[in-house]
């Protein structure tokens, strides 16, 4: 007989780098808005601390041809792996 209660699922590691590595999957629309958020940092300088990282993930991927389209066939790639990829990562790969 097989009690009740939540079934164990593979691969649900919730470790500090998979927590890290699951947030950065928010990078690619972050970098897809950022062209809206040029006026908000020349009228608010401080800002641009901020928008630094952010900045740079979108230098990369515009200056690979077709860098946004690339990601997101890598990350679909990536949620439909399940062995390999973390739980929580996938999840957040799927979003």
């Amino acid at each position: 007989t097989t009690t009740p209660g939540p079934k164990p699922v593979g691969n649900d590691d919730r470790s500090t780098g998979n927590r890290i590595l699951a947030c950065l999957c928010y990078l690619l629309p972050l970098s897809q808005a950022f062209q809206y958020a040029i006026p908000l940092a020349s009228a608010f300088p401080p800002l641009t601390v901020l928008f630094g990282p952010i900045a740079f993930v979108t230098l990369i991927l515009n200056v690979i041809p077709f860098g946004s389209t690339l990601c997101l066939v890598i990350f679909i790639l990536l949620a439909q792996w399940k062995e390999g990829v973390p739980r929580l990562v996938r999840f957040n790969l799927e979003q």
